[in-house]
């Protein structure tokens, strides 16, 4: 661990270091000591500084998956994505569990384990593929169990026995899995998986259970897997990606974590938060979680459901998966009209920030700033901040304190206390005022959201998407909350290569500052400057869209000034006094001007 309570941590690597050379063990051990007082963030920054950063993902794992343990066929795969497309919800990543390639064919193996298509459920695999990325699908990944070697009902058996130089002389020889062996693994990824990708698969979901033993003493085969998939995925100028379980420290650097089959609980869902947000204190960020729970749903489960795919909506990866069960359903349209509606307003939810969430992508890559981090990173000072297990800070500017217990039944409304630290904190969407430090009771319905807004926060989102994702930034509406000063970088780039290491990518800074009135009392209101800055320009062609939300305004300005390089300029501003919104339209940017 690396960060703990009384402000230090210390990071021992595990069994003994090994001389690579003679392969012998050494009595010579590293030990890291951390001191940093409250600065988790400069403690962070240091520990990525030796193990290396957090690797800045896609653009598009940011939006929605689905994946289940299920014998798809090639209709079935179809069908799903027309589902889909049908019921309005923008699926961007599809995984396809370990029934895509051969499981009953080889006497040798448990067909856990395997790299040939089925063909009886996807005679056309390079068509198929073809297919998914034509319908908007970005990403196809497979499951992979690579712990049983390679058998000899593989079509790509011969080929990678002859590179190996291994001859069998009976039908029950296969090759053993060794991750330690240069030219196995040279193999395993020249026969076994460039193939695949060559027609159109994305990525790997490597889904290792067998243990931390290999034929090097100390090496965890896990953590050599995730090592080597993740540099081989680097190629082509696209950024690596994998999906995998986490290897221990050092981990982070090769996201996507995969964090395994959880029971649909109440109580499994409650851990989610701390689980999420302190595996941030080893700087791992970037957690796939099981949305809805793996397995064993139980009655009165669409309510859980609802519960889960609101929290998961602002996790850092939205992925559905669960059990080769046709009563476990994950589906948003399974459980009928009012669920679906309900799942589908924090999915698109979702989909609108991803702006917020590719922005804190790049922090987490160059800042090690987390999407989700427990509140004692940003209130170090604060007692209570480390006792508030079930809520976390989303990003930089909002606080998610998500319901995990069932509705009251007299009340219809779910019980939930949420500390808000010093300062002021809105709703997020109502605007209603909560003034720190302070834990509250609040009660709220299945279709309420607790997320919280800091004084002065800036959160851009998507604007118009009718339910649509697009991966660029050009139609942006921003939200702003008044009560501080603050600033907010966006960032964007292609979204998908490695040229942003060659300085290809824009960032805008935003920045609002607030002068209240009556410190006293924020309804008597106050003056807001609010500031749009293209801070770092590669595309100098670029032009954006700009719709602003400020929030919890209490009363309609007095007065409004737009300037465009200190020129008047025109735009439409409008004031709903039911909403407490203030709003300003009808502005286009270009970085040129």
């Amino acid at each position: 661990m690396l960060i703990l309570s009384y402000y230090y941590g210390l990071l021992i690597p595990r069994d003994s270091s090994l001389d690579e050379k003679n392969n012998t063990e050494q009595e010579d051990l590293d030990i890291y000591f951390f001191s940093y007082a409250d600065d988790y963030f400069k403690c962070l920054r240091d520990f990525a500084s030796i193990s290396g950063c957090v690797p800045l993902l896609p653009v598009d794992i940011f939006g929605l998956w689905w994946s289940k343990y299920w014998a798809y066929n090639e209709n079935d795969i179809l069908k799903l994505v027309q589902d889909f497309k049908d019921h309005e919800l923008p699926l961007s990543t599809l995984s396809i569990d370990m029934d895509w390639h051969l499981v009953e064919e080889s006497p040798t193996s448990r067909g856990w384990t395997g790299y040939t298509w089925n063909k009886k459920l996807f005679p056309d695999p390079s068509k198929l593929l073809n297919t998914l990325h034509e319908h908007g699908i970005k990403r196809v990944c497979l499951n992979i169990h690579p712990h049983e070697g390679v058998h000899q009902h593989e079509d790509a058996f011969k080929e990678f026995s002859s590179f190996l130089g291994i001859e069998t002389k009976s039908a029950d020889e296969f090759i053993e899995f060794d991750v330690t062996n240069p030219k196995y693994m040279e193999a395993y990824f020249k026969y076994l998986h460039h193939p695949h990708e060559a027609i159109g698969v994305d990525f790997w979901w490597i889904d290792w259970q067998q243990g931390p033993v290999s034929k090097v003493k100390g090496l965890d085969p896990l953590w050599w897997l995730n090592h080597l998939h993740y540099l081989d995925t680097e190629r082509d100028n696209k950024r690596s990606l994998i999906l995998s379980r986490w290897p221990g420290l050092g981990g982070h650097r090769y996201p996507i974590g995969f964090s395994g089959d959880s029971v649909a609980g109440w109580r499994e869902l409650s851990i989610l938060p701390m689980f999420t947000s302190t595996s941030s204190n080893v700087l791992f960020t970037w957690w796939s979680h099981d949305v809805g729970g793996f397995m064993w749903a139980f009655k009165g489960y669409p309510e859980l459901y609802i519960r889960w795919v609101q929290m998961s909506a602002f996790l850092p990866v939205f992925r559905f998966h669960s059990i080769c069960s046709e009563y476990e359903q994950r589906e948003p349209w399974a459980f009928g009209k009012g669920e679906y509606y309900l799942a589908k307003e924090a999915i698109d939810m979702r989909s609108d920030l991803l702006p917020y969430f590719y922005s804190i992508n790049y922090k987490t890559h160059t800042l090690s700033i987390p999407i989700n981090a427990p509140l004692y990173y940003y209130h170090p000072t604060d007692n209570n901040a480390y006792y508030c297990n079930e809520q976390f800070y989303f990003g930089t500017e909002l606080i998610l304190s998500p319901c995990t217990t069932p509705v009251i039944s007299d009340l219809k409304r779910s019980r939930k206390v949420t500390y808000f630290p010093e300062g002021l904190w809105f709703n997020f969407f109502s605007g209603k005022i909560e003034q720190g430090p302070k834990f509250q009771v609040q009660y709220w319905k299945l279709e309420d959201i607790p997320l919280f807004a800091k004084a002065g926060a800036i959160v851009p989102l998507l604007n118009n998407r009718k339910s649509k994702i697009t991966w660029g930034f050009d139609d942006l509406c921003v939200y702003v909350f008044p009560g501080g000063n603050n600033t907010f970088e966006l960032y964007e780039d292609d979204g998908e290569t490695l040229n942003y290491r060659k300085g290809e990518y824009n960032t805008t800074t935003f920045e609002v500052t607030w002068v209240c009135f009556d410190k006293e009392n924020i309804y008597k209101g106050g003056m807001m400057r609010f500031s749009v800055c293209p801070s770092k320009v590669h595309n100098s062609e670029m032009k954006r869209n700009l719709h602003l939300r400020f929030k919890a305004i209490f009363s309609e300005p007095n007065k409004v000034n737009i300037l465009l390089n200190k020129k008047e300029l025109d735009a439409k501003v409008f004031y709903y006094s039911d909403k407490k919104e203030f709003t300003v339209e009808g502005l286009t940017l270009c970085s040129n001007v």
